[in-house]
């Protein structure tokens, strides 16, 4: 898992799903309101040509909510 401070404060996590290939073409994945970003597994699992990378916004997941 990425982190990745706000400039006010709150910690956003980011994870790395699926084949974390460093030379491969990234791929930012989003969530709805309610869930988390490894809701992205399964389809990160069948893309291997992709970095693929999942954030989990502000209070959802492993991110904070406020400072």
């Amino acid at each position: 898992m990425i982190t990745v401070d706000s400039t006010d404060g709150v910690r956003l996590a980011v994870h790395e799903l699926g084949h974390p290939d460093p030379d491969a073409r990234p791929l930012l994945l989003c969530h709805a309101t309610g869930f988390h970003g490894r809701v992205w597994r399964a389809l990160a699992e069948e893309l291997p040509h992709r970095r693929c990378l999942a954030v989990d916004f502000r209070g959802y997941g492993d991110s904070t909510e406020q400072a």
